[in-house]
Parts: structure tokens; sequence; C-alpha cells
């Protein structure tokens, strides 16, 4: 869990659904490698959110340089790239 992180997510300029997808991203995230390991399954979960919405918020972060996504055989290692403008 990565308060910095969360903190640093807060700050970024995009659509709030989108913010919350990150923020629990961050929070999920070791502060050290800013990677967070989990399922689309559970993030969509823990968000309230259906998984094809968390999907298609993760694929346009992913896009927009926020997160890196690395894909293992049943869940996905996010890394943090928070950048405020």
């Amino acid at each position: 869990m990565s308060h910095h992180l969360v903190n640093k997510a807060m700050e970024v300029k995009i659509p709030g659904v989108r913010k919350w997808v990150l923020c629990v991203l961050a929070h999920q995230a070791v502060m050290s490698s800013g990677e967070a390991k989990i399922t689309m399954a559970e993030l969509a979960e823990i968000c309230c959110l259906s998984t094809s919405c968390v999907r298609d918020h993760v694929k346009n972060l992913h896009r927009a340089g926020q997160i890196d996504a690395v894909l293992l055989r049943n869940s996905c290692v996010y890394r943090i790239r928070v950048t405020v403008a």
C-alpha cells in the first residue's frame, strides 16, 4: 500500500472514474517499485465497477502513460507512472 502514490494519483487531471481506478491501483501498489499485482476481477470488485468498465479505464490509463501493464498468466502487474501536468 502506497499513500504517496495515491496522493500523486489524486493530483492527476483525468475523469473521475478513471481517477478512481488509478487511485485503487496506486493504493494496491508497493511503494518501492510502484507495482500492483491484481486481477481485473479483483480491481473491478474493489472499484465497485464492471470488469469491462475497469478494463476500458485501464487501457486508457496505459495509453496516457499513467501506468504500464505486464501480463501474467491469470493476472497483470501494473506499474504506476503518475505524472502530474
